[in-house]
């Protein structure tokens, strides 16, 4: 369960550490593991360890230090909640489309709000349709190609505020060896307050320099 993961993915969200710092964590995981743990590492942004993202997004203070009646007495105004759909939209950006196995925990994609276990658990139910189809559009990119499971990858920034993930099948074959169609993705991630332009460096993947526009709190993932 890799929780340094969401740590450093909630913390890019925060503003705590800039692009850079995140892709130097994602570079480290990417060269301590060896192949086989970093392409099953489960990749999850929340649990029933821990609070949930949409709450661990629309505050600052950091949940799990409280006490459980301290917790409790945490309050989120509804345009920090508002805040975090967005948040969350750009965290499960980069959950779907780095190696290993994106993990959700159930009504995450809905938008579900609680603090640490056993407050975290509440029975599911139906939240926000844009958040869930924003999910859903993920998980049917990822599923369209090995690229963005057992593919090759290369961590950007091309700013603080913009994080760059470069995924990529060449010649016929992904990281393990086994068969694979040939094709690029660029996941582009803007955390910033407004829009921005970046290049990209996908050389590595035969697609030279790539240059592009995006907006403000707002991911993509393209394919090249």
């Amino acid at each position: 369960m890799n929780y340094p993961f969401r740590t450093a993915v909630l913390e890019f969200a925060h503003r705590w550490i800039d692009a850079y710092a995140l892709r130097d964590f994602l570079r480290s995981q990417q060269m301590n593991y060896p192949k086989p743990l970093y392409y099953s590492l489960m990749n999850l942004l929340g649990s029933h360890d821990v609070d949930r993202l949409r709450s661990a997004l629309a505050t600052d203070t950091v949940i799990r230090d409280l006490q459980r009646e301290d917790q409790l007495k945490l309050s989120f105004p509804q345009e920090r909640l508002d805040q975090a759909i967005e948040q969350e939209k750009l965290c499960a950006a980069i959950q779907f489309t780095v190696p290993g196995v994106p993990s959700v925990y159930y009504g995450d994609e809905q938008g579900m709000i609680g603090v640490c276990d056993p407050f975290n658990r509440a029975p599911f139910r139906l939240g926000d349709k844009g958040l869930h189809d924003c999910y859903a559009n993920y998980a049917a990119i990822r599923n369209s190609s090995a690229a963005l499971s057992t593919g090759h990858a290369r961590f950007m920034a091309a700013s603080a505020d913009v994080l760059l993930i470069l995924r990529w099948i060449e010649g016929g074959r992904d990281v393990f060896g086994e068969r694979a169609e040939d094709a690029v993705y660029l996941a582009v991630i803007n955390r910033g307050d407004g829009p921005v332009r970046y290049t990209a460096d996908c050389t590595a993947a035969g697609r030279g320099y790539v240059c592009g526009s995006i907006g403000p709190c707002k991911a993509e993932i393209l394919k090249l």
